[in-house]
């Protein structure tokens, strides 16, 4: 049996990785309006409580270290090679279409942000050395909303009071799709905001289009 000279990528399996990871995000919005704010014991909930962490580690690094190393091998290519100029092609439009935000130190963090080449940002994923998952508070449009409403009406219609107040809206929190990526790098402090939207977007369209 003849050796392979360079990995192969299955390109489904790293489409499906980009889509688990996506759907982590949108299912949270969905099973956090589900759920009792002040008591998150209901299955959803505890399943993604148990598995959401071991999840994201596994999307993230996967989809890093597959496109660091497709990366890698793509530019062994000769410069003349077409598989060579589309794949330049696609990292370009990528580039120009879809970027994160990086800090590298407090001077940076002040004066704005930096646009970044996918790989790039596949290497602040893997060496980040911490991981903030970030939430969105909400105030309004949870399911107990409903209910309370529901329950609201009803004791108006039954009563003669005009001055009952209706139910305060529920505050609820929910995953916000974006995560802040930091670490050190030549005893500079650096910190990167990962849009998982725009990355699984980038990540897409990039092995979507591979020769």
């Amino acid at each position: 049996m003849s050796q392979p000279d360079r990995y192969a990528f299955d390109k489904e399996t790293i489409k499906l990785n980009a889509y688990r990871l996506l759907c982590l995000f949108y299912a949270s919005k969905t099973i956090a309006s589900l759920s009792d704010p002040n008591d998150r014991s209901d299955p959803a909930s505890c399943l993604e409580a148990q598995f959401f962490q071991r999840e994201i580690t596994h999307a993230l690094l996967n989809l890093a270290i597959c496109i660091r190393t497709l990366d890698d091998q793509m530019k062994t290519l000769p410069l003349q090679d077409p598989r060579y100029i589309a794949y330049e092609n696609i990292c370009k439009d990528n580039h120009n279409k879809h970027w994160c935000t990086i800090f590298d130190d407090e001077k940076s963090l002040k004066n704005g942000q930096q646009h970044l080449p996918l790989r790039e940002v596949c290497n602040k994923i893997l060496h980040a050395a911490q991981i903030d998952v970030q939430r969105f508070q909400q105030t309004g449009g949870h399911a107990m909303d409903y209910y309370n409403m529901d329950d609201f009406s009803l004791q108006n219609r039954e009563s003669s009071d005009a001055n009952i107040l209706g139910p305060t809206p529920i505050l609820w929190t929910y995953l916000s799709g974006n995560i802040r990526l930091s670490g050190r790098n030549k005893g500079k402090s650096w910190v990167h905001l990962l849009v998982i939207p725009s990355f699984v977007d980038a990540t897409y369209h990039l092995i979507d289009s591979l020769p």
